[in-house]
């Protein structure tokens, strides 16, 4: 079947193809002619055709037309009743460049989906890995962060404790216990070490000992006020409590001093005559 093309494909290597360089324009014509002849009548670089019509068409003599075919490059024929002429890599160059590149493009994709099916597994199961992989550091890192909170929360619960067991006024412990936390958070709270000294010390004043501990804060508003850095005023301490007896020189109370003028152990009761003479003096 004749491949009936309505065109004859000449690439410009004709400029540079030994085979050409020595043509003679009229040569170079009819290798034209003929390639023409076979893109309409041959197939596929394949042309059969009487020596009349071949020779008519090339502008040759049937007794030239033989030694003008072969002086043209890239052709072979068959010398019978009629001539088949055949050119060479003809599928090559003539070719419909858009099936060409239609087949080409349709192997490329298709090495493409190939390598896609080889390596995306690889990529796909490498990626998941990663995946897995941060997630895991995620994971331990917030398991740590919950550590962490939790080991403050207990440090945070057991110092509170220790406020509360040694504070003297116990009352609106929930409160206190609140104060205490944002105080911690914000890192307001003194040492623990410093809240229990001013506690034990204040325990001794003036203030925290009169009237049974009337006047002792509440321990919400101890915190709040940041009150373990009072300056202690009026605090009890031993030789303000105690002295020693005139008589006897044993440790007593001032308190009992004032009463006995001496310690108990020294006091002697008045004698009766004595008791008669106070009396009498008082009438």
């Amino acid at each position: 079947m004749a491949d009936n093309k309505r065109w004859f494909k000449v690439w410009n290597s004709i400029l540079t193809d030994p085979s050409f360089l020595d043509l003679s324009l009229e040569q170079i014509g009819r290798w034209t002619l003929l390639g023409v002849m076979t893109a309409v009548h041959g197939d596929n670089g394949k042309l059969t055709v009487t020596k009349n019509s071949l020779g008519i068409m090339l502008r040759c003599n049937s007794e030239e037309l033989k030694s003008c075919l072969l002086e043209l490059p890239n052709i072979s024929i068959n010398d019978n009743d009629s001539f088949t002429v055949i050119i060479k890599n003809w599928i090559k160059y003539q070719k419909d460049s858009g099936v060409y590149l239609r087949l080409k493009r349709y192997r490329k994709n298709k090495m493409i989906t190939a390598i896609d099916n080889v390596i995306s597994p690889v990529i796909s199961e490498s990626k998941e890995k990663e995946e897995n992989k941060e997630e895991e550091r995620k994971k331990v890192i917030q398991r740590k962060k919950e550590e962490e909170t939790k080991e403050e929360k207990e440090n945070i619960l057991s110092s509170f404790d220790t406020f509360w067991q040694i504070y003297p006024r116990k009352i609106g412990k929930g409160a206190a216990r609140k104060k205490w936390d944002t105080l911690k958070k914000i890192g307001n709270l003194a040492p623990l070490e410093t809240i229990l000294q001013a506690i034990n010390q204040q325990k001794q004043s003036e203030q925290w000992t009169k009237d049974s501990g009337e006047f002792i804060p509440y321990p919400t508003t101890w915190l709040n006020q940041e009150r373990w850095s009072d300056e202690i005023k009026g605090l009890i301490t031993k030789e303000s409590f105690f002295a020693n007896c005139p008589k006897c020189g044993k440790e007593t109370t001032k308190d009992d001093l004032r009463k006995f003028d001496s310690c108990p152990g020294c006091f002697k009761p008045p004698s009766p005559e004595k008791i008669k003479e106070l009396l009498s003096g008082i009438k």
